[in-house]
Order: structure tokens, then C-alpha cells, then sequence
């Protein structure tokens, strides 16, 4: 798997993608009379040009995002010398320790991230064939399920043939639905995160918006695995505890 992966990930990204557009493609050819080929064309052309403005305006997002970085590094640092007082304050900590500890650690925390978005922005050669074959692939796999179907049932056993074609037609209808649901629910939370991370006052709200929706698909700990990013990034460079609190109690609610 991991000596094929360049290959296996765009074969399994294209069955995924794939399988979220057919409901179009299905439309456009038993409802319209489009013809297979300009159903199949037109729905991958369509996820294309979607991508293509999403990704777009996430990118301007994020490459702002890392200019601004040595800004949002002394702001983070700045905070952090006024909890290094009150922790000294209060809890009677040794000053210089927690001094060295804490710019260490935001410091390579930001040089991290500021790599780290340099790196998606400057996608590799590999990374951009891998992403221009995935809508080849989805056309294919969508043009041609009548020949995979027809495949996996001819290898089947004579007298499992009608078992093993209902189990796929099952199969195919639990995926669809699951994908399309799970989708359908990460687009909504992108729009609903981004709109009130906004109305907070967080900066780069569609970025953190969009990023913690994604996180959703992951069951049960997705939400607290996205809701970390912009929780973090609202205390270390907010300028009071209230707007990572008011971040915190949104994902909470």
C-alpha cells in the first residue's frame, strides 16, 4: 500500500468524488436524455469548476494567512508575556523558566505553520498530477459501471449471480447516501462556521471555518479536533481571553 500509494490515493479520491456526482450525472441522463458521455463530462466538469473557485479563494486566504505570520507571531508572543506575568503573579512560577519555555515553543509553533502553508501553496509537480487525474478517473469509472458491474458478476458463481447483483445495488445505495449525507453536512458547517467565526471577530475565519468542518469527518472527535485550531489561534493572538472563550462556547453550543 505504501510503495502504491501514489496511485492508490487518486484511485480511491476518484471512487469517492465519483460516486458524490453521480446523482447529477444520473439525472442529466435518464431525465434530460443527455447522452452518457455528456452527462458523465458535464458532472465532472462541473465538480472541476466548483473545486477550482473553492480552492481559489482558500488559497488567497491562506497565502495572507502566512504573511501576516510575523505579525501574529508577536501578538502570540505579547499575550503570552502577560500570562508568563500572571502565572508569576499568582502562582509564585519562576519567571525566566517560563519566559524561555514559552517563546520556544511559539516560535517553533508559527516557523511550523509558516513552512506548513508555504508547502500547500507551493504544491509539488507529483501532487498536481495526482490532482489533474482524479477527474480523468472519476470520468471513466462513471462512463464505464455498466462494464464493472456487468465484471464483478460474471466472476461471481453462476448460482450466487442474482445475490451478488442485489448486495451491489445495496452497496451502491448505502455509499451514495452515506458520502452525500457526510458531504452535505461539512458544506453546511463550513458556511455556518466561517459566518459566525466571522461575526466573533476571529480573523481568517474562512480558513478556520472551513478546516474545523472538515474535521467533522472524522466520527465523534472531529468537531474538538477542528475546534482546537481556531480556539488556539483566538487565544494566542486575540486581543483578550473573551474571543477564544466566545470561539470555544460556539463549538461547545
Amino acid at each position: 500500500i505504501i510503495i502504491a500509494k501514489q496511485i492508490l490515493i487518486p484511485i480511491s479520491l476518484s471512487f469517492l468524488f465519483a460516486t458524490l456526482i453521480y446523482p447529477l450525472t444520473w439525472f442529466l441522463q435518464e431525465k434530460l436524455k443527455f447522452p452518457r458521455t455528456v452527462a458523465v463530462l458535464v458532472g465532472v466538469l462541473t465538480f472541476v469548476a466548483l473545486n477550482f473557485v473553492f480552492f481559489n479563494l482558500l488559497i488567497n486566504q491562506i497565502s495572507n494567512l502566512a504573511q501576516d505570520f510575523p505579525e501574529l507571531k508577536e501578538k502570540a508572543l505579547a499575550n503570552l508575556e502577560y500570562l508568563r506575568l500572571f502565572v508569576q503573579e499568582n502562582f509564585g512560577v519562576d519567571s525566566e523558566s517560563q519566559h524561555s519555555w514559552m517563546r520556544d515553543r511559539i516560535k517553533g509553533l508559527f516557523e511550523s505553520g509558516s513552512s506548513l502553508l508555504e508547502n500547500m501553496i507551493n504544491a509539488t509537480a507529483g501532487t498536481l498530477f495526482q490532482l489533474l487525474l482524479i477527474p480523468v478517473l472519476m470520468y471513466y469509472m462513471l462512463s464505464f459501471r455498466e462494464q464493472f458491474r456487468k465484471f464483478v458478476i460474471i466472476v461471481s458463481p453462476k448460482k450466487k449471480r442474482e445475490d451478488t447483483e442485489k448486495i451491489m445495488k445495496d452497496i451502491s445505495t448505502i455509499i451514495q447516501r452515506y458520502i452525500s449525507g457526510v458531504f452535505t453536512v461539512v458544506i453546511i458547517l463550513g458556511f455556518l462556521n466561517s459566518i459566525v467565526l466571522y461575526i466573533i471577530g476571529l480573523k481568517y475565519a474562512v480558513i478556520f471555518g472551513v478546516l474545523s468542518a472538515l474535521f467533522n469527518l472524522i466520527p465523534y472527535f472531529g468537531t474538538w479536533i477542528g475546534a482546537f485550531f481556531p480556539i488556539t489561534f483566538a487565544l494566542l493572538t486575540g486581543d483578550s481571553p473573551s474571543l477564544a472563550i466566545s470561539v470555544f462556547l460556539f463549538y461547545a453550543i
